[in-house]
């Protein structure tokens, strides 16, 4: 919810409605029907999730309402992973949820660990690669479920606003303290406007980011930089 509101609502767990005939089309690689989303938007309103802390609980008003956790629920899992680690007496590992990385201390030899960003038009090869301790490294892209039809890219990067897949970026990459906050903004900055994106990133001093337009274009947050790794 926080982040729904901090983002402009470019973060929406509750457009599960839209994601899910989306999914499908990716599956099928096949368009959906306009009306299928138009139907589909009517669900999507975020004043349709009610949440009682006290509880810890959820409730949907509308009949239709869904969500979909898949934008926080890696990030969710591996903070939680590095608090049972930490507890346990760990002080040096990598816990890696398939594009969210998350490293515990430095190596066992005092070194960063290094993390490799994919070129997101060559999966094969690093575009950077990265060198943290104690971060979380996540990447979001439309190179990893999509179809192609009449030389259009369909990914699963859905925006609420127009409830069709964003076509602005090919890739963003967070790095944050919090698992949970790079899993998050790695999905909300992909659909925001690329300066509002910047902005914000800009304007937390958790998060440092890396986005590639859809002119392979590269844009980086000011403390980005610094993290990249030359090998000798």
């Amino acid at each position: 919810m926080q982040i729904y509101h901090s983002t402009d609502g470019a973060l929406n767990v509750c457009l599960a409605p839209v994601t899910q005939i989306w999914k499908k089309s990716i599956t099928q690689e096949k368009l959906p029907q306009e009306k299928q989303l138009i139907d589909a938007k009517q669900h999507v309103s975020i004043k349709n999730l009610v949440i009682n802390n006290e509880n810890s609980t959820i409730y949907l008003k509308r009949k239709g309402a869904k969500i979909d956790v898949g934008s926080v629920a890696k990030g969710f899992v591996c903070e939680k992973l590095k608090q049972k680690l930490v507890a346990f007496g760990f002080v040096s590992g990598i816990i890696n949820l398939g594009g969210n990385v998350l490293t515990v201390g430095n190596k066992p030899n005092g070194e960063r660990f290094v993390v490799g960003i994919e070129d997101p038009r060559n999966e094969s090869e690093y575009i950077y690669k990265v060198s943290v301790s104690d971060k979380c490294v996540v990447t979001s892209g439309d190179y990893q479920r999509y179809f192609v039809k009449d030389s259009v890219r369909y990914h699963h990067i859905i925006s609420p606003k127009t409830c069709y897949p964003v076509e602005t970026k090919v890739s963003v990459t967070v790095i944050s303290e919090n698992a949970l906050i790079a899993d998050a903004f790695s999905t909300a900055l992909f659909v925001m406007d690329l300066k509002q994106a910047l902005k914000i990133a800009s304007d937390r001093q958790d998060t440092e980011v890396l986005i590639i337009d859809s002119d392979y274009k590269e844009h980086f947050s000011k403390g980005f930089k610094k993290y990249l790794y030359e090998s000798e």
